[in-house]
Protein backbone atom coordinates (compact mmCIF):
# COMPACT_ATOMS: atom_id res chain seq x y z
CA UNK A 1 0.00 0.00 0.00
CA UNK A 2 1.52 3.03 -0.66
CA UNK A 3 1.64 5.78 2.01
CA UNK A 4 0.71 9.11 1.71
CA UNK A 5 2.82 12.75 3.60
CA UNK A 6 0.83 13.47 6.59
CA UNK A 7 -0.94 16.39 6.63
CA UNK A 8 -3.07 18.39 9.26
CA UNK A 9 -6.91 18.29 9.87
CA UNK A 10 -9.12 21.32 11.23
CA UNK A 11 -12.12 20.81 12.84
CA UNK A 12 -14.74 23.83 13.78
CA UNK A 13 -17.25 22.01 16.51
CA UNK A 14 -20.22 23.81 17.69
CA UNK A 15 -22.91 22.24 19.52
CA UNK A 16 -22.76 18.86 17.64
CA UNK A 17 -23.58 17.01 20.58
CA UNK A 18 -25.72 14.94 18.81
CA UNK A 19 -23.44 14.27 15.87
CA UNK A 20 -20.11 14.66 16.70
CA UNK A 21 -19.72 11.28 18.37
CA UNK A 22 -20.52 9.45 15.33
CA UNK A 23 -18.52 11.96 13.07
CA UNK A 24 -15.55 11.15 14.69
CA UNK A 25 -15.90 7.26 14.58
CA UNK A 26 -16.46 7.46 10.93
CA UNK A 27 -12.93 9.95 10.64
CA UNK A 28 -10.84 7.73 12.91
CA UNK A 29 -12.07 4.70 10.55
CA UNK A 30 -11.64 6.38 7.72
CA UNK A 31 -8.30 7.60 8.30
CA UNK A 32 -6.92 4.18 10.16
CA UNK A 33 -7.52 2.60 6.48
CA UNK A 34 -4.56 4.98 5.37
CA UNK A 35 -1.04 4.33 5.43
CA UNK A 36 0.52 7.31 6.40
CA UNK A 37 4.34 8.69 6.52
CA UNK A 38 3.89 9.91 10.21
CA UNK A 39 1.36 11.02 11.75
CA UNK A 40 -1.79 13.87 10.92
CA UNK A 41 -2.18 16.04 13.22
CA UNK A 42 -5.90 16.75 13.96
CA UNK A 43 -6.98 20.33 15.64
CA UNK A 44 -10.76 20.54 17.01
CA UNK A 45 -11.54 23.82 17.70
CA UNK A 46 -14.78 24.00 20.08
CA UNK A 47 -16.43 27.83 18.95
CA UNK A 48 -18.46 28.41 21.82
CA UNK A 49 -20.91 24.86 22.32
CA UNK A 50 -23.62 25.28 24.84
CA UNK A 51 -24.55 21.42 24.62
CA UNK A 52 -22.79 18.63 25.56
CA UNK A 53 -20.50 18.54 22.54
CA UNK A 54 -17.30 18.22 24.61
CA UNK A 55 -18.31 15.59 26.62
CA UNK A 56 -19.81 13.13 23.73
CA UNK A 57 -16.45 14.13 21.84
CA UNK A 58 -13.98 12.63 24.73
CA UNK A 59 -15.61 9.48 24.23
CA UNK A 60 -13.50 9.52 21.06
CA UNK A 61 -11.17 11.42 22.50
CA UNK A 62 -9.05 8.54 24.29
CA UNK A 63 -9.30 6.00 21.57
CA UNK A 64 -7.97 8.30 18.72
CA UNK A 65 -5.19 9.99 20.74
CA UNK A 66 -3.22 6.36 20.24
CA UNK A 67 -3.12 6.78 17.05
CA UNK A 68 -3.19 10.52 16.21
CA UNK A 69 -1.98 13.58 17.57
CA UNK A 70 -4.64 16.18 18.91
CA UNK A 71 -5.30 19.29 19.75
CA UNK A 72 -7.86 20.79 21.60
CA UNK A 73 -9.05 24.38 20.75
CA UNK A 74 -11.52 26.92 21.36
CA UNK A 75 -12.71 30.16 20.11
CA UNK A 76 -15.31 32.50 20.15
CA UNK A 77 -18.92 31.53 18.09
CA UNK A 78 -18.11 31.24 14.56
CA UNK A 79 -17.01 28.73 12.29
CA UNK A 80 -14.26 31.70 10.23
CA UNK A 81 -13.52 32.37 14.13
CA UNK A 82 -12.46 28.47 14.43
CA UNK A 83 -10.90 28.14 11.34
CA UNK A 84 -8.88 31.41 12.27
CA UNK A 85 -7.51 30.03 15.70
CA UNK A 86 -7.03 26.56 13.94
CA UNK A 87 -5.21 28.37 11.49
CA UNK A 88 -3.04 30.50 14.03
CA UNK A 89 -1.41 27.42 15.68
CA UNK A 90 -0.36 25.10 12.80
CA UNK A 91 3.22 25.63 12.50
CA UNK A 92 4.00 24.11 9.17
CA UNK A 93 4.01 24.02 5.43
CA UNK A 94 1.17 21.02 5.19
CA UNK A 95 -2.10 20.89 3.43
CA UNK A 96 -4.90 21.30 5.56
CA UNK A 97 -8.24 18.91 5.69
CA UNK A 98 -11.13 21.08 6.68
CA UNK A 99 -14.14 19.57 7.85
CA UNK A 100 -17.66 20.36 9.19
CA UNK A 101 -18.72 18.43 12.14
CA UNK A 102 -21.48 16.96 10.87
CA UNK A 103 -20.56 14.89 8.20
CA UNK A 104 -19.34 12.11 6.70
CA UNK A 105 -16.31 11.26 4.97
CA UNK A 106 -14.56 7.77 3.92
CA UNK A 107 -11.04 7.28 3.18
CA UNK A 108 -11.14 7.04 -0.25
CA UNK A 109 -12.25 10.52 -0.37
CA UNK A 110 -9.57 11.72 1.82
CA UNK A 111 -6.86 10.20 -0.54
CA UNK A 112 -8.48 11.49 -3.60
CA UNK A 113 -8.47 14.89 -2.30
CA UNK A 114 -4.70 14.81 -1.20
CA UNK A 115 -3.99 13.09 -4.39
CA UNK A 116 -5.74 15.54 -6.64
CA UNK A 117 -3.76 18.58 -4.43
CA UNK A 118 -0.85 17.48 -5.18
CA UNK A 119 -1.09 16.15 -8.58
CA UNK A 120 -1.73 19.52 -9.89
CA UNK A 121 0.85 22.33 -8.44
CA UNK A 122 -2.19 24.79 -9.75
CA UNK A 123 -4.87 23.67 -7.30
CA UNK A 124 -4.84 25.85 -4.51
CA UNK A 125 -7.81 24.17 -2.98
CA UNK A 126 -10.16 21.07 -3.48
CA UNK A 127 -13.31 20.20 -2.16
CA UNK A 128 -15.32 16.99 -1.77
CA UNK A 129 -19.45 17.48 -3.05
CA UNK A 130 -21.43 17.23 0.00
CA UNK A 131 -24.59 14.74 -0.76
CA UNK A 132 -27.50 14.20 1.50
CA UNK A 133 -28.18 11.39 3.60
CA UNK A 134 -31.57 9.97 3.00
CA UNK A 135 -32.81 9.67 6.15
CA UNK A 136 -35.43 6.96 8.34
CA UNK A 137 -38.75 7.51 9.36
CA UNK A 138 -39.88 10.64 8.09
CA UNK A 139 -43.10 11.64 7.98
CA UNK A 140 -45.16 11.98 4.79
CA UNK A 141 -44.20 15.60 4.32
CA UNK A 142 -40.78 15.02 4.82
CA UNK A 143 -40.89 12.54 2.47
CA UNK A 144 -42.31 14.34 -0.03
CA UNK A 145 -40.06 17.66 0.59
CA UNK A 146 -36.39 15.43 0.79
CA UNK A 147 -36.01 14.79 -2.84
CA UNK A 148 -37.05 18.41 -3.84
CA UNK A 149 -35.37 20.68 -1.18
CA UNK A 150 -32.03 18.49 -0.98
CA UNK A 151 -32.30 17.78 -5.26
CA UNK A 152 -28.88 19.65 -5.71
CA UNK A 153 -27.12 17.38 -2.88
CA UNK A 154 -28.63 14.04 -4.93
CA UNK A 155 -28.25 15.13 -8.54
CA UNK A 156 -25.37 18.10 -8.65
CA UNK A 157 -25.63 17.62 -12.94
CA UNK A 158 -29.56 20.06 -12.55
CA UNK A 159 -27.81 22.56 -12.15
CA UNK A 160 -24.70 24.69 -14.60
CA UNK A 161 -22.99 28.00 -14.83
CA UNK A 162 -25.28 30.70 -16.47
CA UNK A 163 -21.94 31.78 -18.37
CA UNK A 164 -19.22 30.28 -19.89
CA UNK A 165 -16.80 28.78 -16.56
CA UNK A 166 -14.83 26.75 -19.24
CA UNK A 167 -11.66 28.91 -18.28
CA UNK A 168 -12.01 28.33 -14.75
CA UNK A 169 -11.74 24.08 -15.44
CA UNK A 170 -9.07 23.44 -17.75
CA UNK A 171 -8.61 20.16 -16.68
CA UNK A 172 -12.55 19.07 -16.93
CA UNK A 173 -13.26 15.81 -18.03
CA UNK A 174 -17.25 15.77 -18.88
CA UNK A 175 -19.35 18.72 -20.64
CA UNK A 176 -20.66 19.00 -16.81
CA UNK A 177 -17.62 19.70 -15.32
CA UNK A 178 -16.77 22.57 -17.83
CA UNK A 179 -19.99 24.28 -16.83
CA UNK A 180 -20.30 23.47 -13.19
CA UNK A 181 -19.69 26.07 -10.34
CA UNK A 182 -16.39 27.46 -10.11
CA UNK A 183 -16.36 27.82 -6.09
CA UNK A 184 -15.96 25.09 -3.47
CA UNK A 185 -18.08 23.58 -0.63
CA UNK A 186 -17.02 24.39 2.72
CA UNK A 187 -18.00 20.90 4.48
CA UNK A 188 -15.26 19.13 3.30
CA UNK A 189 -11.93 21.08 1.15
CA UNK A 190 -8.19 20.88 1.45
CA UNK A 191 -6.00 23.93 0.95
CA UNK A 192 -2.56 23.84 0.04
CA UNK A 193 -1.43 25.31 2.83
CA UNK A 194 -1.54 27.86 5.90
CA UNK A 195 -0.63 30.97 4.31
CA UNK A 196 -3.27 30.70 1.37
CA UNK A 197 -5.89 30.65 4.10
CA UNK A 198 -7.29 34.95 3.77
CA UNK A 199 -10.07 36.03 6.44
CA UNK A 200 -12.50 38.62 5.38
CA UNK A 201 -13.01 41.81 8.01
CA UNK A 202 -15.17 41.24 11.02
CA UNK A 203 -16.33 44.85 9.66
CA UNK A 204 -17.71 42.99 6.53
CA UNK A 205 -20.03 40.97 7.71
CA UNK A 206 -19.35 37.95 6.11
CA UNK A 207 -19.37 34.74 7.92
CA UNK A 208 -19.34 31.82 5.28
CA UNK A 209 -15.70 30.56 5.18
CA UNK A 210 -15.83 28.97 1.47
CA UNK A 211 -17.83 32.04 0.17
CA UNK A 212 -15.20 34.44 0.94
CA UNK A 213 -12.04 32.34 0.49
CA UNK A 214 -13.90 31.16 -3.12
CA UNK A 215 -13.54 34.53 -4.57
CA UNK A 216 -10.03 35.19 -2.87
CA UNK A 217 -9.02 32.45 -4.73
CA UNK A 218 -10.51 32.98 -7.89
CA UNK A 219 -9.18 36.61 -7.44
CA UNK A 220 -5.67 35.89 -6.79
CA UNK A 221 -4.64 32.97 -8.58
CA UNK A 222 -4.93 32.07 -12.62
CA UNK A 223 -8.15 30.06 -13.40
CA UNK A 224 -8.08 26.74 -12.18
CA UNK A 225 -6.73 26.84 -8.51
CA UNK A 226 -10.17 25.25 -7.09
CA UNK A 227 -11.42 21.96 -7.91
CA UNK A 228 -15.09 20.08 -6.91
CA UNK A 229 -14.63 16.41 -6.73
CA UNK A 230 -17.83 15.39 -7.61
CA UNK A 231 -16.97 11.52 -7.56
CA UNK A 232 -15.83 12.20 -3.89
CA UNK A 233 -18.71 12.39 -2.13
CA UNK A 234 -19.01 13.19 1.68
CA UNK A 235 -22.44 12.97 3.47
CA UNK A 236 -24.18 15.12 5.82
CA UNK A 237 -27.79 15.55 7.03
CA UNK A 238 -30.67 16.98 4.87
CA UNK A 239 -32.91 19.89 5.08
CA UNK A 240 -36.49 18.67 5.55
CA UNK A 241 -38.73 21.92 5.86
CA UNK A 242 -38.96 24.81 2.89
CA UNK A 243 -38.12 27.05 6.28
CA UNK A 244 -34.74 25.86 6.53
CA UNK A 245 -34.47 25.97 3.06
CA UNK A 246 -35.25 29.58 2.88
CA UNK A 247 -32.83 30.46 5.67
CA UNK A 248 -30.05 28.84 4.50
CA UNK A 249 -30.25 30.36 1.24
CA UNK A 250 -31.07 33.49 2.74
CA UNK A 251 -27.53 33.78 4.47
CA UNK A 252 -25.97 32.82 1.32
CA UNK A 253 -27.50 35.67 -0.64
CA UNK A 254 -26.81 37.96 2.29
CA UNK A 255 -23.19 37.15 2.73
CA UNK A 256 -22.57 37.47 -1.46
CA UNK A 257 -24.24 40.70 -0.83
CA UNK A 258 -21.83 41.69 2.12
CA UNK A 259 -18.85 40.60 0.19
CA UNK A 260 -19.78 42.84 -2.97
CA UNK A 261 -20.25 45.33 -0.83
CA UNK A 262 -17.05 45.34 0.98
CA UNK A 263 -15.17 44.10 -1.44
CA UNK A 264 -15.80 45.82 -4.71
CA UNK A 265 -12.79 44.18 -6.31
CA UNK A 266 -14.51 40.76 -6.22
CA UNK A 267 -17.38 42.39 -8.16
CA UNK A 268 -15.87 41.46 -11.74
CA UNK A 269 -16.13 37.98 -10.52
CA UNK A 270 -20.33 38.16 -10.27
CA UNK A 271 -21.17 36.69 -13.21
CA UNK A 272 -19.18 33.62 -13.19
CA UNK A 273 -20.59 32.61 -9.88
CA UNK A 274 -24.62 32.43 -11.23
CA UNK A 275 -26.25 29.38 -11.78
CA UNK A 276 -28.78 28.13 -13.71
CA UNK A 277 -30.95 24.98 -14.00
CA UNK A 278 -29.75 22.71 -16.53
CA UNK A 279 -32.95 21.29 -18.20
CA UNK A 280 -31.85 20.06 -20.99
CA UNK A 281 -29.85 17.32 -18.35
CA UNK A 282 -32.91 17.08 -16.35
CA UNK A 283 -35.74 16.12 -19.50
CA UNK A 284 -32.88 13.99 -21.50
CA UNK A 285 -31.83 12.40 -18.23
CA UNK A 286 -33.75 12.07 -15.39
CA UNK A 287 -36.73 9.96 -14.58
CA UNK A 288 -40.31 11.05 -14.46
CA UNK A 289 -40.33 11.81 -10.79
CA UNK A 290 -37.25 13.54 -10.76
CA UNK A 291 -38.47 15.66 -13.83
CA UNK A 292 -41.48 16.78 -11.45
CA UNK A 293 -39.20 17.08 -8.31
CA UNK A 294 -36.97 19.33 -10.46
CA UNK A 295 -39.90 21.68 -11.81
CA UNK A 296 -40.66 21.83 -8.29
CA UNK A 297 -37.98 22.28 -7.04
CA UNK A 298 -37.03 25.09 -9.91
CA UNK A 299 -39.98 26.72 -8.43
CA UNK A 300 -39.07 26.90 -4.73
CA UNK A 301 -35.68 28.74 -6.44
CA UNK A 302 -38.16 31.34 -7.80
CA UNK A 303 -39.87 31.63 -4.80
CA UNK A 304 -36.85 31.75 -2.60
CA UNK A 305 -35.24 34.95 -5.11
CA UNK A 306 -38.47 36.67 -5.04
CA UNK A 307 -39.39 36.50 -0.97
CA UNK A 308 -35.61 37.35 -0.74
CA UNK A 309 -35.70 40.64 -2.53
CA UNK A 310 -39.14 41.45 -0.40
CA UNK A 311 -37.39 40.28 3.00
CA UNK A 312 -33.67 41.47 2.35
CA UNK A 313 -33.37 44.56 4.29
CA UNK A 314 -34.49 43.36 7.34
CA UNK A 315 -31.92 39.60 7.26
CA UNK A 316 -29.19 39.35 9.29
CA UNK A 317 -26.70 36.85 7.82
CA UNK A 318 -24.93 35.63 11.11
CA UNK A 319 -28.53 34.84 13.03
CA UNK A 320 -30.50 33.59 9.93
CA UNK A 321 -29.26 30.14 9.95
CA UNK A 322 -28.69 28.88 13.46
CA UNK A 323 -28.67 25.86 15.34
CA UNK A 324 -32.21 25.79 15.80
CA UNK A 325 -32.56 25.40 11.58
CA UNK A 326 -30.02 22.63 12.22
CA UNK A 327 -31.86 21.00 15.14
CA UNK A 328 -34.83 20.50 12.88
CA UNK A 329 -32.58 18.95 10.21
CA UNK A 330 -31.04 16.22 12.38
CA UNK A 331 -34.53 15.55 14.06
CA UNK A 332 -35.60 12.88 11.70
CA UNK A 333 -32.47 12.30 10.48
CA UNK A 334 -31.15 8.44 11.41
CA UNK A 335 -28.30 6.87 9.01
Amino acid sequence: MEKIESFNIGIAVYNEGRNIEKTMKVLFDSLSNISFKGKPHIYICFNGCTDNTISSFLIQLRLMKKFFKISILSSKKGKLKAHREIVSVIQNYKPILFLDADIFVNSYVIKRLVSTLRKDNKLQVVSAYPYAIKPKNLNFYQKLLFPIINLKRIIPQIEIAKNDVSIFHPNAKSDFERKSRIYFHGRCFIIRNKFLYSFPTSESGVIGDDTFLSFYFLQNFPPGSIKVLYDAPVYSYPQLSVVSYLKSWYRIRKDLENIYKSYPNFKPLRKYVEMKMNWQYVLRNLSLKYKIDSMLFFLLRCFEVISYRLLRQGINADKIWNYKCKEENYEHSNS
